[in-house]
């Protein structure tokens, strides 16, 4: 797969090997911790205009579509024709890096997104 961001990223903070650094030396809970600063940082210096613009052209900020009263419906009426013996379960919101990938790897590579949905559906965690 083409990496070419990757390499201007490097060319352009004046960083060479800066992603392998980052993934192959700085234990999980450093990059964590590294990655919420960075992120924390960029939040304190935010407008609300820019908040603004983001909740309205970023589909991924803005409300799910779809009504939650009737997805609770369909899930308590799953749960209400589950034979006897099986428990409900509520796991955590986040699964542990690698999760999706480890379970049922697949390429990102433009050519491999027609069936993302699939897969997405497949291999995402439990709810």
């Amino acid at each position: 797969m083409d990496k070419g961001w990757v390499q201007r990223i490097e060319r352009e903070t004046g960083l060479p090997g800066l992603v392998d650094t980052l993934a192959e030396r700085l234990a999980p809970t450093d990059l964590r911790s590294l990655l919420l600063e960075v992120q924390r940082r960029r939040a304190e210096v935010r407008t609300p205009a820019e908040l603004l613009r983001q909740y309205t052209t970023d589909r991924f900020v803005q409300p799910a579509p779809g009504d939650p009263l009737r997805s609770l419906a369909i899930e308590q009426l799953a749960f209400a024709l589950l034979p006897t013996g099986y428990e409900a379960l509520d796991v955590a919101p986040v699964a542990p890096l690698g999760t999706s990938s480890c379970s049922a790897p697949s390429s990102r590579t433009p050519s491999s997104r027609r069936h993302a949905a699939q897969r997405l559906q497949a291999t995402r965690p439990l709810r």
